[in-house]
């Protein structure tokens, strides 16, 4: 019983080690597959990770699926490697006003 909103509403399973993640609920909005690219409020989003490589890497598939605008899904695949031990993470300022070009 939620609203519709630009994030959606998210529901996850932990099972045999595999993460699911599967989103909707969203509301209509621009720039969803694309700068600009349209999605419905009919579209839902699949998200699967698993750790791989001892427990050093994160491997997984984003699923978008949308009647509305797509003849069919969208899968890509994520793979992350943990940073090694004392490896420095940089901070870079967010120019708010140049980013806020991109949400329109």
């Amino acid at each position: 019983d939620t609203s519709p909103s630009q994030l959606g509403h998210s529901t996850g399973e932990f099972a045999n080690g595999v993460l699911s993640i599967t989103t909707s609920n969203l509301t209509e909005s621009l720039g969803v597959l694309a700068r600009n690219a349209p999605g419905s409020a009919q579209r839902t989003i699949t998200e699967v990770y698993q750790l791989t490589g001892a427990g050093r890497r994160i491997s997984g598939t984003i699923t978008i699926e949308d009647p509305l605008f797509l003849t069919q899904e969208i899968e890509t695949s994520v793979n992350l490697v943990r940073a090694s031990e004392g490896s420095e993470v940089l901070s870079f300022p967010c120019d708010v006003e140049s980013s806020q070009r991109y949400l329109d």
